[in-house]
């Protein structure tokens, strides 16, 4: 009897990242029940920070995004730190109930993070775990158009997409979106002037790129 990846397995709270993680689910779980959105983002601190919903902490993207994406009517469930069973769980406790958009982009987790409260994921389990993701927003927006975005190479991630560029080469709206070649010099060396001093999340910069990179898709949607 096979036992399935703790990746799939809907969960809640895992890591503490400096916000309250209750408190934005349950406002989001509130705000999806009084309009409809075109444009949904789910994933980690990659969309979280990205419109500037982080108190207390410096500046992300929110000149980008203010430049851009307020012309959309975007909802954004990135919660930083999350992996994919945090996602899974979101999804089953109201985050995209009643929703019918145009567009979802789905980036990243952490699963092959560790660390004290998480032993961390092998790639293919990490993969297993962002395929998950993808069957349950088809349930959920089955007429939703399913964006797949990464932008980083890593061997470890590069293994962990292949699973998930396999899985979605069978479904139909559902597209593998690699825009990496945007974010690395021409010797394969991460372009680290799109990025914060960690070399993980984007700044201001490379938040316009990625914006660039995404905006025929974003051409799509109609402006609110």
């Amino acid at each position: 009897m096979s036992t399935l990846p703790r990746s799939v397995i809907p969960a809640s709270q895992i890591e503490d990242d400096g916000y309250d993680w209750f408190k934005r689910h349950d406002a989001i779980a509130e705000r999806v029940k009084q309009r409809k959105y075109q444009l949904v983002l789910l994933g980690a601190s990659m969309f979280h920070y990205w419109e500037g919903d982080r108190p207390g902490f410096g500046e992300y993207g929110t000149e980008a995004w203010n430049e851009t994406m307020t012309q959309y009517n975007v909802l954004n469930l990135g919660f930083g730190f999350d992996r994919t069973q945090n996602m899974l769980w979101r999804l089953e406790h109201g985050e995209l109930d009643g929703q019918t958009p145009d567009l979802i982009i789905l980036h990243g987790g952490n699963n092959l993070k560790q660390t004290s409260n998480y032993p961390g994921d092998t790639p293919e389990e990490a993969a297993e775990g962002l395929i998950a993701v993808l069957k349950k927003l088809r349930e959920l927006c089955p007429d939703a158009e399913l964006l797949y975005l990464t932008f980083r190479n890593e061997p470890l991630i590069a293994q962990m997409n292949e699973g998930v560029r396999t899985f979605i080469k069978t479904e139909n709206n559902m597209t593998f979106f690699d825009c990496a070649a945007d974010f690395y010099n021409s010797d394969n060396t991460l372009n680290t002037a799109l990025f914060l001093g960690d070399k993980c999340h984007l700044n201001n910069d490379g938040y316009r790129v990625l914006i660039k990179a995404l905006s025929p898709r974003f051409a799509k949607l109609q402006s609110k």
